[in-house]
């Protein structure tokens, strides 16, 4: 269950890019391959046209927001909590029903940009974001189920003699150009992008990985101030089309932060157990004053002092 969102305005921007809504959307519990794990999403008020961006760094933003602005220019704050949330959703039951690893959130929430921008809205009658973005209708003849099994074609250059003209993968989304798609060979553990394939949109193969496991899922985790950033990065756009604005920023979901799993094996008793992190620790006792230093004992005088042993031996 979800909290109520603040009242839409009710009033729309007049043309295209008066007003921009954005947000950004991290630290999320699985990085991908490369390392992402925020995503930045923007949101056209007036076509309603999503452009999402993945970041490695909070502190990229601001950059993310520059080239956003410049492509935008060159082509022509519920709102946007509300699409962070349902984005979040989708990629989840995506990857569930794909049986496919999280660290690939960031190619389903590529192709997830990529269907949503083509699909009819209530805000816009009679058209789809892609429409009122770009002036003319969106080719949905290349879409295809993310996760599905494909059979891709090899180039004869790339195979020998009598080897099979096809190689069996995974149907992971589409590159910038949005003119192929891209694959994921789960035996070379390479990504391919290739024209030339069968789909088998009912049959979804997954991985035999840990991460498919119910402990390994996608979460929003809260970032601690004492947590070192990760390596600064470029950003990595997620699903650009003529003009690339599958590249956004996306709203927090304070409401869906929650930390990450904990691990069921106990600590080896050599070790000390290290604290979970993002856990409220209880503070640490307070330090407990040094003695007072004690005078020193009066000196007697050595005839004076008591004698143990043998009395002969005086």
């Amino acid at each position: 269950m979800h909290s109520s969102l603040f009242p839409s305005t009710g009033h729309r921007a007049a043309a295209p890019l008066d007003l921009i809504h954005s947000d950004l959307c991290g630290p999320l519990s699985v990085s991908t391959p490369e390392g992402y794990r925020y995503w930045c999403v923007f949101i056209d008020d007036h076509t309603r046209y999503r452009v999402v961006v993945l970041l490695k760094k909070k502190s990229d933003t601001f950059n993310v927001f520059k080239q956003f602005k410049a492509l935008a220019e060159n082509q022509q704050n519920g709102d946007e909590e509300r699409a962070n949330r349902t984005m979040l959703e989708d990629v989840t039951a995506m990857l569930a029903q794909a049986n496919s690893p999280v660290r690939f959130w960031g190619r389903c929430l590529a192709t997830q940009i990529k269907v949503w921008n083509c699909l009819p809205t209530a805000s816009l009658p009679d058209k789809t974001p892609f429409e009122a973005w770009f002036g003319r209708k969106p080719n949905l003849s290349r879409f295809r189920v993310f996760g599905c099994t494909a059979y891709v074609f090899v180039q004869r250059d790339k195979r020998k003699k009598l080897e099979s003209h096809m190689q069996k993968c995974i149907f992971v989304g589409y590159p910038p150009d949005y003119s192929d798609w891209t694959f994921y060979n789960p035996v070379t553990k390479e990504f391919i992008i290739s024209e030339c394939a069968e789909f088998d949109e009912c049959v979804f193969p997954g991985l035999s990985t840990k991460e498919t496991t119910p402990s390994a899922q996608l979460q929003l985790l809260e970032t601690p101030a004492s947590q070192p950033a990760p390596p600064n990065s470029i950003p990595l756009p997620i699903a650009p089309e003529d003009f690339d604005t599958s590249q956004t920023l996306l709203p927090r979901l304070n409401t869906l932060l929650t930390p990450p799993v904990a691990n069921s094996n106990p600590p080896s008793p050599a070790a000390s157990p290290a604290p979970a992190p993002f856990l409220d620790l209880p503070p640490p006792p307070p330090a407990v004053p040094p003695p007072a230093p004690q005078p020193p004992a009066p000196l007697v005088p050595l005839h004076l002092q008591p004698f143990s042993g043998d009395p002969s031996a005086r």
